[in-house]
Order: structure tokens, then C-alpha cells, then sequence
């Protein structure tokens, strides 16, 4: 009986400690259901500026974005983003490298030119 009792307090005290330090199953739900937002953004990428040349449309870039471009790295000159399926932003950020590495900045609505920095140099992008 003793040996019982000893291992409930010892779950009794590791229970208090974790609930303590703010830590609980369902804070930690809550947690991680609001760090993805919600939607979706609608993405044209452009070859050249002013929405011209070739392009490519990514209907529903979420929070976990496109870690490549695949083809279209280092080709995008200029953007449409528009809000889609109740994202509450027209914001992209984008990155210079696949898999979301190296410098980045964020794009919003339409953007008839990216940049003297940014042209043909995007691989990975996600909504912001």
C-alpha cells in the first residue's frame, strides 16, 4: 500500500509542477491551433514586371507556403496576391532561398515590380 501511495504523490507533484508552470493539454491545444493561420492567399507570380510574360498561379498558399518554387525560382518579377478563402491579408513573405532560408521581406496586394533586390531572386514563399 505504501509503494502506491508513494507513486501517487510523486504524480500528484509532477502534475502540480507542469499545471504551475502554465503547461496543460489544453493550453498547449490552443497553442497550436492558432499559430497556423486560418485561409489561404491567392498568388500570381510574373516573369517580368508590370504583370508581364509568363507566369504561374498558386491558388491557396497557407502559412506552411511552397518551400520551392520549383521552376519558377529566380524567374519572379512582379505580383498579385489577393485574399482567399478568409485569410484576412493579402501578404506573402518572401525568401531568397528554397526551404525558407536567407533574407526575406513581404509583399502585399499587387506589386508591379519587386525590387532591383528582389528580381529573379525569390525560391520559397508562405502567407503572412
Amino acid at each position: 500500500m505504501k509503494k502506491y501511495v508513494e507513486k501517487w504523490m510523486t504524480v500528484c507533484f509532477i502534475m502540480a509542477l507542469i499545471l504551475s508552470l502554465g503547461f496543460s493539454p489544453v493550453s498547449a491545444a490552443n497553442v497550436t491551433s492558432n499559430t497556423k493561420k486560418a485561409g489561404c492567399v491567392d498568388v500570381t507570380l510574373y516573369e517580368h514586371a508590370n504583370y508581364e510574360g509568363e507566369w504561374r498561379h498558386y491558388g491557396c498558399v497557407d502559412s506552411e507556403g511552397y518551400y520551392s518554387l520549383g521552376w519558377w525560382d529566380n524567374e519572379v518579377s512582379s505580383i498579385i496576391i489577393n485574399d482567399f478563402n478568409g485569410a484576412g491579408t493579402n501578404c506573402i513573405r518572401v525568401y531568397e532561398n528554397q526551404h525558407y532560408g536567407g533574407k526575406s521581406t513581404v509583399f502585399c496586394g499587387e506589386v508591379p515590380y519587386v525590387g532591383d533586390a528582389w528580381n529573379d531572386d525569390i525560391e520559397s514563399m508562405r502567407m503572412e
